[in-house]
């Protein structure tokens, strides 16, 4: 009787981590691409934010790149 149980154990924990492992195949990659399309649209908005912070101070400050060109 122990041995059914065992059995059946492995089944259900089985059964379980199978469908985790179909559920991954079938929609993981999706996941995972919008995952990263996300990242990457928030490191552009965090970019332009800098820029136009940057352009502010340099606009307060008189900045012309013009004058600091590497030679």
């Amino acid at each position: 009787m122990a041995w059914l149980g065992f059995i059946y154990l492995c089944v259900f924990f089985g059964g379980g981590l199978w469908l985790l492992h179909f559920l991954d195949k079938k929609f993981g990659d999706k996941i995972r691409y919008n995952q990263r399309r996300r990242q990457i649209e928030a490191e552009m908005h965090r970019r332009a934010a800098d820029r136009d912070i940057a352009q502010d101070v340099a606009d307060e400050w008189g900045y012309d790149p013009r004058d600091f060109r590497r030679r």
